[in-house]
């Protein structure tokens, strides 16, 4: 049996079977994480680890990499306030995420076109 863009070996229409949702590429996670950051001030005044991971849905550990990675690279700054810390997006940071905006969404509508994502 040759399978056709339309069906599955089960005889089903592809538009009958429930699709995967795509994974965010570390890009995505990026913006993301500056995102909630930039929520969670606008919200409470101080964004925290725990609330921005929970926010983003990445375990904490994860979370805490992706996060130490970014404040090195200059995008995020960590402050330590008693017991735990804050964090905050630099100027660095707010650019990214405007080309990420800009050039890296504008890439994946691209790519979408000719059904390449």
């Amino acid at each position: 049996m040759v399978l056709t863009v339309k069906q599955e070996m089960s005889g089903k229409n592809i538009a009958e079977v429930p699709s995967i949702p795509r994974r965010r590429s570390k890009p995505e996670v990026f913006a993301d994480i500056l995102k909630s950051i930039n929520n969670e001030i606008k919200a409470n005044e101080v964004a925290k680890m725990t609330a921005v991971s929970k926010a983003v849905s990445i375990p904490y550990g994860r979370f805490q990499t992706y996060v130490y990675m970014l404040a090195e690279k200059g995008l995020v700054q960590i402050n330590t306030v008693g017991n735990h810390e804050e964090l905050s997006v630099t100027a660095k940071g707010k650019q990214f995420l405007v080309e990420f905006e800009e050039k890296y969404l504008n890439a994946l509508k691209f790519l979408e076109t000719f059904s390449l994502t």
